[in-house]
C-alpha cells in the first residue's frame, strides 16, 4: 500500500534575555514555518505483522532548512 503524511510546522520565537560581562543581552530567532512530505510503502504479511519504509522531506521553508531522514518500521501487534 502507498502511504503520503502532508506535515506544517510553524514555530514561535524564542526570546532570551539576559548578561554577558556586564552587558545586557537580548535576542530574538523569530518565527519559522516549514512544510514536508512523507511518502512511505506499507508491506503486510499478516493482519499482525507488516513493515513501512519511507522518508521524510522537509522543504525548505521560513527559517527552517531542508532535510531528508528515511523511516524505517515494523508494526506488531501481538
Amino acid at each position: 500500500m502507498l502511504a503520503l503524511d502532508v506535515i506544517y510546522s510553524h514555530g514561535g520565537p524564542t526570546r532570551v534575555n539576559g548578561s554577558q560581562a556586564g552587558h545586557t543581552v537580548l535576542l530574538d530567532s523569530g518565527t519559522s514555518d516549514g512544510l514536508g512530505l512523507a511518502p512511505a510503502i506499507e508491506f503486510s504479511w499478516t493482519p499482525d505483522l507488516g513493515m513501512l519504509l519511507g522518508t521524510r522531506v522537509i522543504l525548505a521553508g521560513h527559517n527552517t532548512p531542508a532535510w531528508v531522514t528515511p523511516a524505517i518500521a515494523i508494526n506488531a501487534f501481538l
